[in-house]
């Protein structure tokens, strides 16, 4: 099985190789609507890394700015809870980082700090460069926004994940099912995965996730 993902995960990240050039015109088409989205590929390529202060804590990965919205009460806890730890939030999408932004100074006038950068694109080698440079104690995942590379070398840099607030419809289950070769040593690359039904836990023991529990943050 882990020879098939190898190979899976090598045939995957020579797509999106190849897809860059898709993936640019992208970035530019959204950007005649709003000029953010041609901004900061520095980051999204891992060129321009965190800074320092940010190494060697946590790291919430919030994708777009739904699911930042939502995890705004597990931020403060957590900013709470570990007032001295290192905590970078990233995201993938102008309007999250916009919003992102915007709790940093909220927090900053409050004498916490809040670290923020676009998470690279799912390159093996940018996202190995990222977390090698942060090293965090923990990354946690909004929902389900997994990226093989990111959570492979997650495993291979013994950095734990945990993905909050998970859902999983049947479809999607269905359509992950199909590539189990690829998905099922994914999710078995996270440390744990709370969700939030019992339905969407059921579906990621079936499709081989190790520590599924329900839990609504």
């Amino acid at each position: 099985m882990q020879a098939s993902f190898f190979l899976l995960r090598l045939l995957y990240s020579a797509l999106i190789l190849a897809l860059t050039p898709l993936l640019l015109l992208y970035l530019l088409l959204r950007s005649r609507k709003d000029p953010a989205y041609r901004q900061r590929f520095a980051e999204r390529f891992a060129l321009k890394l965190p800074v320092a202060s940010a190494k060697d804590g946590v790291v919430l990965h919030t994708v777009s700015v739904g699911e930042f919205n939502a995890a705004k009460p597990l931020i403060k806890q957590l900013l709470l809870q570990y007032p001295n730890l290192p905590f970078t939030i990233t995201c993938t999408t102008p309007t999250a980082s916009a919003a992102i932004q915007k709790l940093q100074a909220e927090q900053q006038q409050l004498g916490r700090k809040i670290e923020h950068c676009y998470l690279p694109f799912d390159y093996p080698m940018l996202m190995r460069r990222w977390l090698k440079w942060m090293q965090p104690q923990l990354l946690l995942i909004l929902e389900t926004e997994l990226w093989p590379n990111l959570l492979a070398n997650c495993k291979a840099l013994s950095i734990p994940t945990l993905v909050v607030n998970a859902r999983l419809s049947a479809r999607s289950a269905k359509g992950y099912r199909r590539f189990s070769a690829l998905t099922q040593p994914m999710l078995q690359n996270i440390s744990q995965i709370l969700t939030q039904d019992k339905a969407s836990a059921r579906r990621f023991l079936a499709l081989g996730a190790k520590d599924v529990q329900v839990r609504v943050i």
